[in-house]
């Protein structure tokens, strides 16, 4: 990113938290688990295809990364959202 925008990422990073209040990586990671919410509801993927799909290097990482931002396991999410579809 700092290439394309021909920037140092010692400055990128300052202006992209002011901005969104947000370092980069923490954008990344919770696009990383708006993708991964979509799959969760939407397939049946396994928690290691769709750690692997959106770029986890491990399904521990991903559960860990996952809880921290949603408030729940992967496996909660989707029991829960599955059972008030179902409603």
């Amino acid at each position: 990113m700092a290439r394309n925008l021909h920037m140092p990422l010692k400055e990128l990073n300052p202006q992209f938290k002011a901005k969104y209040d947000l370092t980069i990586n923490q954008y990344i990671r919770r696009r990383k688990i708006d993708i991964s919410k979509n799959l969760l509801y939407a397939t049946n993927l396994s928690f290691q295809d769709i750690a692997t799909f959106v770029g986890f290097n491990s399904q521990s990482y991903f559960i860990t990364t996952f809880k921290a931002i949603v408030g729940q396991t992967p496996s909660d999410y989707r029991k829960n959202n599955k059972q008030q579809n179902l409603a």
